[in-house]
């Protein structure tokens, strides 16, 4: 499971972190995979500025920087196909 990324209001960050977190542990439970996105670029400035300047919530050139912590993580299941 990939999990929510962050957006440009910081208050609607504290309940995408909140989410993440039960996300997280929802799996966990459940021995599923979870790849984190929210951890992984809210403290990212080039990707946070992106976001803002789109539309505050989605990416344009930055969304290859989620896709890079996705097929990073040892949890992707096509990881074995990353080099091909």
């Amino acid at each position: 499971m990939v999990g929510p990324p962050p957006v440009a209001d910081d208050s609607h960050n504290e309940r995408i972190k909140l989410l993440s977190q039960e996300f997280y542990q929802q799996t966990q439970a459940l021995e599923i995979p979870y790849i984190d996105l929210f951890f992984s670029l809210v403290s990212d400035p080039i990707y946070r500025q992106e976001v803002l300047y789109n539309d505050g919530s989605h990416p344009k050139k930055m969304a290859a920087r989620m896709a890079q912590v996705i097929s990073s993580s040892p949890h992707w299941w096509f990881s074995d196909f990353k080099n091909d």
